[in-house]
């Protein structure tokens, strides 16, 4: 793939949704998906970034320690080693 636009934008999204759940359950290993996130600068449609606010936010916060602090993000990252 040469380029992010190469994919509809619905399907990246999906694409990061998918790589969410999957590392959430532990069928994925988290690094692969941060590889998948690492792309969004090159991005500048709204969807890919809608999904990937959503599967950190929503998914890996509460199981990985991120905690907000007013309005700041504070990353407390710890692997359990559990799913």
């Amino acid at each position: 793939m040469s380029s992010p636009t190469d994919l509809s934008e619905t399907d990246i999204a999906m694409l990061i949704d998918d790589a969410g759940a999957l590392a959430f359950t532990g069928r994925l290993q988290p690094d692969i998906l941060i590889r998948l996130l690492s792309y969004l600068p090159l991005e500048s449609r709204i969807q890919p970034w809608l999904a990937a606010t959503y599967v950190i936010l929503e998914r890996f916060t509460p199981k990985f320690g991120l905690v907000k602090d007013g309005n700041n993000l504070i990353y407390q990252v710890r692997f359990t080693g559990k799913s």
